[in-house]
């Protein structure tokens, strides 16, 4: 199974968790015992339960329409597995004979269609997604020792225990709060300028080179940076006899890997993937905003590669000092 063979199956298993009645189990790459042969599993793309009911989804990742074979398969696997109902899903749709296939023994059939941008012309419910960082100009670390401990100090050492230290990350952050106890995000964002920052601190049993830190002070500059991302495409989701507008299930997909929102009225259901995001050092993630015209309901949010928020950190202006300066 292919990276984006899994991603469409995630992407349809969000959007039948938004389309299903409260109660409803549904779950991705489900293996269900044969209940011809309960020591062998059998794999389902998509299953969902609710109650005594059990259907299965399975999805198609093809360039070519999907023909009869496919649905005779799909209504044998139905029957094998004693589903109440299977539903094909494919991305590229159906033969004229797999609809009339599928009509005639009940598989029902779910497809994707592209939206013209006069087709979303006028549509308030679009969500806009931008991510918002701290980019430092200057962060600036001091840690402060007692006299007697500065005698005789490895600075060798303390190097390399000040990066094996298991709260090394909290020195880079423990000044947010401070930071943003003086300052309006939204007023920064308006004004475009950079904050200046000063943050003392002591952290329990912090230790280098076998000395206790006293105190730990991180100084810099930080600036309010915006990355805003488009979209680049609009897909609704169901009937292939509908077209894309009558359809109750839209996509907005975003020019930042498997990110989207998938629309239900008012209900949403948002994925942001962040593998593809690479900041350069000293770049911090505070938050993401998610906005449009009209209220929406947020079922669901998903992250994929949360780690990426990390900021990275290479050259550390540090300064070893016995004072504090005053705030």
């Amino acid at each position: 199974m292919s990276k984006e063979s899994d991603s469409f199956e995630i992407m349809i298993t969000m959007i039948h968790e938004i389309l299903e009645d409260e109660g409803a189990i549904v779950e991705w790459n489900d293996k269900i015992p044969d209940p011809d042969n309960p020591s062998q599993s059998r794999q389902i793309d998509v299953t969902v339960r609710k109650g005594n009911v059990f259907n299965i989804i399975e999805c198609r990742l093809h360039k070519e329409k999907q023909n009869v074979k496919w649905i005779e398969e799909l209504i044998g696997r139905r029957i094998s597995l004693e589903a109440d109902l299977v539903i094909a899903v494919s991305s590229s749709g159906f033969t004229s004979g797999a609809i009339k296939k599928a009509s005639r023994y009940g598989v029902v059939l779910k497809d994707l269609v592209t939206l013209t941008e006069d087709e979303i012309l006028g549509w308030t419910n679009g969500i806009n997604i931008n991510f918002i960082f701290y980019r430092y100009s200057e962060f600036n670390l001091k840690l402060i020792f007692d006299d007697k401990d500065l005698n005789g100090l490895n600075v060798d050492n303390l190097y390399r225990d000040l990066h094996k230290y298991i709260g090394f990350r909290t020195l880079f952050t423990a000044h947010l709060d401070k930071l943003e106890e003086r300052i309006s995000i939204p007023e920064v964002r308006e004004k475009k300028c950079s904050i200046e920052f000063l943050a003392q601190f002591a952290l329990e049993d912090f230790y280098l080179d076998n000395r206790p830190v006293q105190f730990v002070e991180t100084k810099g500059v930080a600036h309010l940076e915006e990355l805003v991302l488009t979209i680049p495409e609009h897909e609704a989701y169901g009937d292939p006899a509908e077209s894309g507008p009558e359809r109750d299930v839209y996509i907005q997909k975003y020019n930042m890997g498997e990110t989207r929102v998938i629309h239900r009225g008012e209900d949403i259901s948002v994925t942001l993937d962040l593998s593809k995001m690479d900041l350069p050092p000293y770049w911090q993630f505070r938050y993401v905003e998610l906005s449009g015209e009209e209220s929406h309901n947020h079922t669901c949010l998903g992250m994929l590669s949360p780690e990426k928020m990390i900021m990275k950190i290479d050259k550390i202006n540090l300064s070893i000092s016995n004072n504090v300066h005053n705030k």
